[in-house]
């Protein structure tokens, strides 16, 4: 759901009622409890197979530049980021303009560490 739709949706379920602009300065001020949440969501109950031979999660995601000049004129970030499953942290997070592509090799490649990306990364670029 948007920043916008989300308090909508809550407010509709009975679960809390408060406003897009309060949810998206909550937000702002999560960025170490989310980085613990996520870790903790992606590494429930690993394999023990992983814990031996060492996961990394890659993935990036697409993010509109601020201010109403960058949005008009589609201005974007990608934010490239992997996860150790094992260890649960994000060990390499890096952020480019819209020239960057999503690449396995963005992050250090690191003999037998397994590396799970979407497909998106089949792709040649």
């Amino acid at each position: 759901m948007s920043l916008r739709t989300t308090p909508a949706g809550a407010e509709m379920a009975g679960l809390a009622k408060f406003s897009n602009v309060a949810l998206m300065e909550r937000l702002q001020e999560s960025g170490d409890w989310l980085v613990v949440q996520i870790g903790r969501t992606l590494s429930y109950e690993v394999p023990q197979a992983a814990l031996s031979r060492p996961v990394r999660l890659v993935d990036g995601s697409v993010v509109g530049e601020a201010g109403a000049k960058k949005r008009g004129g589609n201005g974007l970030w990608r934010l490239h980021v992997t996860f150790a499953l094992g260890s649960e942290y994000f060990d390499h997070l890096e952020l480019t303009d819209e020239c960057g592509g999503a690449r396995l090799d963005r992050a250090p490649v690191v003999k037998e560490k397994i590396r799970i990306a979407d497909r998106a990364y089949l792709v040649e670029r």
